[in-house]
């Protein structure tokens, strides 16, 4: 029975470790993914507000290179979101035409962006490429012609640094977890193995014919009970079968 309880002591833990493994990486991952989510949903709000800028200087008739104040209202929106790199305008073509950021301003952008910012069913477009994602925003003027294109690349750094924190403190919270869960979890089984060892107990005894304690008559279980009874019933149905048989044998003597 100690042998017994201790194995189920242990699929107990395996098993709570299992499910808080389990709720553990789950929230991380939901936390990753509401973050990339929040972050770029932020990122779309900032492109739209230049590419109104931008539109209200066109709609005047005023071409891109006549956009002079567009550098200064990049470098703000730039300055007041930490996870921002670099905000870049360029034309259907690729090529750049206002940059602001820490880097050079590069003549023309990858051509994975102008496929992106292309292909996009909308005016929002994104760009997943490791160690280079972008949040873009389609540039229309006033007959709803694609005149260029705004990105907004941003930093993973401080993401990822988020994450870790993050998950240093679910994996924290998942240790504290397992260890409540896995110690309610042994003394529940170590309880129930007691009843069961108890029952077996009061079975053997009454199987072998003893008698129960006389102080122990009211803590008897009701599987110790049932039994007793039912053996004996069997007695005295044996009795009355060798009874039965005693008499039959003069019967057939004569």
């Amino acid at each position: 029975m100690n042998s017994s309880r201790s194995q189920l002591v242990a699929i107990a833990a395996l098993v709570c470790l299992f499910a808080v493994g389990m709720a553990a990486l789950l929230n991380y991952y939901k936390y990753r993914s509401t973050a990339a989510s929040i972050v770029k949903s932020r990122l779309v709000v900032v492109g739209r507000n230049i590419e109104n800028t931008i539109q209200a200087a066109l709609a005047v008739g005023l071409a891109f290179s006549e956009l002079s104040t567009l550098p200064a209202v990049l470098d703000r929106e730039r300055r007041a979101d930490g996870v921002i790199r670099d905000i870049l305008v360029f034309d259907p073509d690729g090529n750049v035409l206002f940059h602001v950021g820490d880097d050079a301003k590069p003549a023309s952008v990858a051509s994975d962006w102008v496929a992106a910012a292309r292909s996009a069913a909308s005016r929002e477009w994104f760009v997943e490429s490791r160690g280079n994602p972008a949040v873009g925003v389609s540039i229309q003027n006033n007959f709803g012609v694609k005149v260029g294109y705004l990105a907004i690349r941003y930093s993973t750094a401080s993401m990822a640094k988020a994450a870790g924190q993050v998950a240093r403190d679910i994996a924290i919270g998942a240790l504290a977890v397992f260890i409540g869960a896995a110690g309610l979890a042994a003394l529940l089984v170590a309880w129930v193995m007691r009843r069961v060892e108890a029952d077996v107990e009061r079975m053997e005894r009454a199987l072998s014919g003893e008698r129960a304690r006389p102080e122990g008559d009211a803590e008897r279980g009701l599987v110790e009970r049932s039994l007793e009874g039912f053996l004996a019933k069997v007695s005295a149905a044996e009795a009355q079968i060798v009874a039965a048989r005693i008499k039959l044998r003069p019967e057939a003597g004569q």
